[in-house]
């Protein structure tokens, strides 16, 4: 166990940490670790082992390799879910089931003690897991590591539903807390807040013919921007989220959690870009030459007249002059609503 709420150590960590090879659970084999860092709010931990013989022999004949993580947003229900673990402390076990939710929220008494409940994304397995279980991993029939045991529901009426950290999550995170935390005196995850709170605007399901397979596909729209936050001024209330690049790579956004995900590989002084679809709302102009209007590309505006963005009774968003408002929307009001609300102004300059 790496963190104990109860623990006499600062912070709950403890300095006497063994890790084991499977076969060699014996002292003699013990190989001292090192806590590197780690998230309550991510139930992850990073260790180092430095310049340990048994490691290294281990190596030499070939009875410890390095896995291969599995891209967790591929993963479909109905595949193999295998976690190893020691389950009760009897020795490391091995028990089998399948992906039940590839990818789901819930909410879970933190670790730190502190009774708080945290959020985690996580993928909801059918696999039989107990207690010793938790921090072990979960692989797919190929042996690919798709993510970290690390909660179950234990209500009596409840049977086979456990959960695991996605492979995405737990790969993330652990270069996140090595990139920060090795060397330096931070011990936590490090991921900037950009003041963007999203939503999903739509949901669908997407059929693949070639694997026969059928997938969540997302709308992802922004619902609100903190004031004071780096996203005022760059982002729109009601922009919708198409990709997201961080480090030179790009990420379709087609899930909400692909933006949160990805902002764990921000380093300091990294550019962050996002692609993204304006809002869908309307211009309302005037030509004295109607008959040209389609084929415009462009509208003036007058720099020193003032514009609004209203929300309509008719359910549609308009930019028009302001001083036209009554005028052209008066009409749309009812007994128990107004024709329009008002939702932000602008002079002409601002719309540049």
């Amino acid at each position: 166990m790496v963190y104990y709420s109860g623990s006499y150590y600062q912070g709950g960590v403890s300095k006497d940490i063994d890790v084991y090879l499977y076969g060699m659970e014996m002292e003699k084999y013990a190989l001292s670790a090192l806590f590197v860092g780690g998230s309550a709010n991510y139930d992850i931990a990073v260790l180092y082992v430095e310049n340990s013989e048994v490691l290294k022999n281990a190596a030499k004949n070939g009875s410890i390799v390095a896995v291969k993580a599995a891209d967790s947003d591929k993963i479909l229900p109905g595949q193999t879910a295998i976690a190893i673990g020691n389950a009760e402390s009897l020795g490391i076990a091995v028990t089998s089931g399948v992906i039940s939710v590839p990818s789901e929220y819930i909410e879970m008494t933190s670790i730190d003690g502190k009774n708080k409940e945290v959020e985690q994304r996580v993928m909801r397995i059918d696999t039989a897991v107990n207690s010793g279980n938790s921090g072990g991993g979960l692989f797919n029939d190929k042996g690919e590591f798709v993510g970290i045991v690390n909660a179950k529901i234990t209500q009596s009426d409840v049977e086979n539903i456990a959960y695991a950290i996605p492979s995405n999550v737990a790969k993330a995170v652990a270069e996140n807390i090595i990139n920060y935390c090795y060397g330096t005196e931070a011990t936590n995850v490090m991921r900037p807040i950009l003041g963007l709170q999203i939503e999903v605007a739509d949901r669908t399901s997407v059929y693949d013919p070639d694997s026969a397979t059928i997938s969540i596909s997302e709308t992802i729209r922004v619902n609100s921007i903190t004031e004071g936050s780096i996203s005022v001024d760059k982002f729109a209330v009601g922009d919708v989220l198409k990709s997201i690049t961080v480090g030179g790579e790009t990420t379709e956004i087609t899930r909400m959690h692909h933006v949160i995900d990805r902002m764990l590989y921000a380093r300091e002084n990294d550019t962050v870009s996002f692609k993204v679809v304006g809002e869908d709302a309307y211009i309302l102009a005037w030509t004295t030459t109607p008959w040209t209007l389609p084929s415009n590309v462009a509208l003036c505006v007058n720099p020193n007249e003032r514009y609004a963005k209203v929300a309509a009774a008719d359910g549609y968003t308009y930019y028009m002059a302001e001083a036209l408002l009554d005028t052209v929307l008066g009409k749309l009001a009812k007994e128990d609503a107004p024709a329009y609300t008002v939702l932000e102004t602008y002079v002409g300059k601002d719309l540049e």
